[in-house]
């Protein structure tokens, strides 16, 4: 269900922020992928710990574009 989930937060957010050149929607959207990202993370680090440790650099990429898209609304 968390994959599923982020694999939705992935499409809407390329069709808001390429497609339809949004700003504000594509950064909450990133922030929910963030969070399902983290709670797969912690989901599945008891019973798969080399699954959970290959979504970190995922993570890492997640809060990269969070920052380009932050500061995207400020200067404009």
């Amino acid at each position: 269900l968390l994959l599923g989930l982020q694999a939705a937060g992935n499409i809407l957010w390329c069709l808001t922020y390429f497609t339809l050149h949004l700003l504000y929607v594509p950064f909450a959207i990133l922030v929910a992928y963030l969070v399902l990202n983290y709670l797969t993370i912690r989901r599945l680090y008891p019973t798969d710990r080399l699954s959970a440790w290959l979504l970190v650099p995922a993570e890492l990429w997640l809060l990269l574009a969070a920052v380009i898209n932050y500061l995207t609304i400020l200067l404009n």
